[in-house]
């Protein structure tokens, strides 16, 4: 299970002192796609502790667009 923290791309962390599942979407979508290349074959999204998981429609979207990369 990994609690992704989305943010803009105007308060995302540089990508040396970036952690895994932190930044932007496509930042994201990096780390989706080296943790598919272990081997992992799916990955639980816990959105309760995450701003995101007050709101459903945008939890959703997010991750659907997440859903590209593990494809």
């Amino acid at each position: 299970m990994t609690y992704p923290n989305v943010q803009d791309l105007s308060s995302s962390p540089s990508e040396q002192q970036r952690l895994p599942m932190t930044g932007t979407i496509e930042q994201i979508g990096t780390d989706i796609n080296q943790i598919k290349a272990m081997g992992v074959e799916h990955i639980i999204f816990g959105y309760a502790f995450s701003p995101l998981g007050k709101e459903m429609k945008k939890m959703v979207e997010i991750t659907k667009q997440f859903a590209r990369f593990a494809r």
